[in-house]
């Protein structure tokens, strides 16, 4: 849902590889800054 928002918000109908690497990143951000930035356990 946040990744078809953040698409919409930038009108992108069709992303192509560079429009995905960077909404993933947005998402990634906005998920640490929800979650907490501890809170992954990931090895980042």
């Amino acid at each position: 849902m946040l990744t078809i928002a953040i698409l919409s918000k930038e009108r992108i109908s069709k992303p192509k590889a560079r429009d995905e690497k960077r909404v993933l990143r947005r998402l990634l951000s906005i998920l640490r800054t929800i979650n907490g930035a501890d809170a992954g356990g990931g090895a980042g």
